[in-house]
This record gives C-alpha cells, sequence and structure tokens, in this order.
C-alpha cells in the first residue's frame, strides 16, 4: 500500500507494510501457532489417555460383573434358601 505525506514541506511517497508482513511478525506468528499446536497435542493425548482408561475401568467392571452378578440381577448371598424354598413348592404342587 502506498501513502504519500508530506514533511517540511516535501511530498514523500512511501509504501506501507503490514505489521503481520514483516520478518518479526512472521517469526512470532511461527512461535505461537507451534505453541498452540504443541498445547492442542497435549491436551489431545490428556484426553486420550482419559478416555482409554475411563474404557479400561468399564471393560474391568464387566470382568467383574460377569464373575460376579449384582444383587441388582437376581443374585442373592442366600440362593440355597432360595433353591429350597422353590424345590418345596415344586414338590407341594
Amino acid at each position: 500500500m502506498m501513502v504519500a505525506y508530506l514533511c517540511r514541506s516535501n511530498l514523500h511517497l512511501r509504501e506501507l507494510i503490514p505489521l503481520y508482513q514483516t520478518p518479526y511478525a512472521r517469526s512470532l506468528l511461527k512461535i505461537l501457532q507451534n505453541t498452540l499446536i504443541d498445547r492442542c497435542l497435549l491436551l489431545f493425548s490428556l484426553c486420550t489417555l482419559t478416555v482409554l482408561l475411563m474404557m479400561l475401568t468399564i471393560l474391568a467392571g464387566f470382568s467383574i460383573v460377569s464373575i460376579h452378578p449384582p444383587l441388582a440381577f437376581g443374585s442373592s448371598p442366600n440362593r440355597e434358601a432360595l433353591a429350597l424354598e422353590a424345590n418345596k413348592s415344586k414338590d407341594q404342587d
């Protein structure tokens, strides 16, 4: 962009370079971009690690459930007594 200005009664014509196009600004932008990319990768890897840990916890929980079903699914600490009552009711019929 060309700019004309007066200085001590002389007309000067200068080219203005936008700040973001100077070498200094370009190197600063590059540093900022690299920093943001590094932080995003770190954040992504932390999120990925968290998700993997959650999945492992869930899978471990499912394997425990398959070995020892919780009370809500019909498991009872006194299954033998329930089985005896069921057999008695069948014998009475």
